[in-house]
């Protein structure tokens, strides 16, 4: 097991979870609106004229660090699983991978295509709306689809830390608990308020395997 991989994957780990802390307090106060999904367009720009930075801050913390952090720790998990459980870690690293990149892939079209919104209401206001609802329909698709991989992810990797018996169990039983409810509600449109279980589940479980993550790398280093 590669230590400085381990540390490395703790540190990812806790830092998407400060991530999706500081996402959800946006969400919760300053950027609540940004969230309706019948937003007027002018109320869209002139949030944006408001609070321009703070929604790119928003957005990168949301999309690029977290999608960044995950392809750490997805490699630090494949490699403290794959002697204990080499099948399942193997699942888990290409679900995980393929996660990371589609939550990268929402990121970019968040942030460029709010970009190239914004520049074209200045001339055409109602071809920038026309864009806006677009660019939402493809990155809602896109969020989704990220979101059940995600609880596929965590799913199968918490499977692969039991089988590998390298994770304290209580670790592997929330992962189970936060992914199979985001399942469920993916696949039955009726219970997709189940899905958002996974959305605050994962930041509990992100901090929790930020510390073993960093224990273990930790006391490696220290014994080399």
């Amino acid at each position: 097991m590669n230590q400085r991989l381990q540390k490395a994957g703790g540190a990812a780990a806790l830092t998407a979870a400060i991530a999706f802390v500081f996402v959800f307090i946006l969400v919760a106060t300053t950027l609540s609106q940004m969230t309706e999904p019948d937003l007027p367009f002018g109320a869209y720009l002139e949030l944006h004229r408001t609070y321009g930075a703070l929604i790119y801050v928003w957005h990168f913390a949301m999309y690029i660090v977290f999608g960044l952090c995950l392809i750490i720790v997805t490699l630090a998990l494949h490699d403290r699983f794959k002697e204990g459980s080499p099948t399942l870690s193997v699942i888990a690293a290409a679900l995980g991978l393929i996660y990371s990149a589609f939550v990268l892939l929402g990121g970019l079209l968040t942030i460029h295509g709010d970009a190239a919104v914004l520049v074209l209401a200045t001339s055409d206001p109602v071809r920038a709306e026309g864009l806006r609802g677009i660019l939402a329909a493809i990155t809602l698709c896109v969020d989704s689809s990220d979101r059940l991989l995600g609880c596929l992810w965590v799913g199968t990797a918490s499977a692969a830390a039991f089988a590998a018996k390298s994770f304290p169990r209580s670790l592997a039983c929330l992962g189970l608990a936060i992914g199979a409810p985001g399942i469920i509600g993916m696949a039955f449109p009726s219970l997709l308020a189940l899905s958002y279980v996974f959305g605050l589940g994962i930041i509990v479980w992100s901090a929790w395997i930020g510390v073993v993550l960093l224990r273990s790398g930790v006391a490696g280093i220290s014994r080399n």
